[in-house]
């Protein structure tokens, strides 16, 4: 049997805190993309997240990242209860890239840390993929 403990991260709204890793894992989540889309595929994957939190979400020295631990860095604030799509920039071979075939996006905290992660099936031609 599984329990859930909330935890509590701050009593007013006009406190602050800055969020732990744990933190991260509550407010921040993978929730869709498109790995095989149509045309170009340098220019057109994707991968959209969620702040699910009532505060804004400052993502200063996050990246998402690839099954090969290639970075595509998050340079966007993310306001409360909002999603905000990552166009995918292959703009060096090192940087992350999604494969038709199938695979990971991981969310990768300022220190290292896993945050989140996603693994996606192969998918077909223009195909969305969701998570819950």
């Amino acid at each position: 049997m599984r329990s859930f403990y909330p935890k509590f991260v701050k009593l007013k709204s006009n406190s602050t805190v800055e969020p732990d890793r744990d933190d991260m894992q509550c407010m921040i989540a993978i929730v869709s993309m498109l790995a095989n889309p149509a045309g170009p595929e340098e220019s057109n994957e994707w991968v959209e997240i969620e702040n699910r939190s009532d505060e804004i979400v400052t993502p200063d020295g996050y990246s998402l990242e690839d099954h090969k631990n290639r970075p595509e860095p998050l340079n966007m604030n993310i306001e409360p209860r909002q999603r905000l799509r990552i166009m995918v920039s292959r703009s060096a071979p090192d940087s992350m890239q999604l494969t038709n075939s199938g695979g990971t996006v991981s969310l990768i905290g300022p220190s290292g840390d896993l945050v989140t992660k996603v693994t996606y099936p192969q998918s077909g031609n223009c195909e969305l993929l969701f998570f819950l």
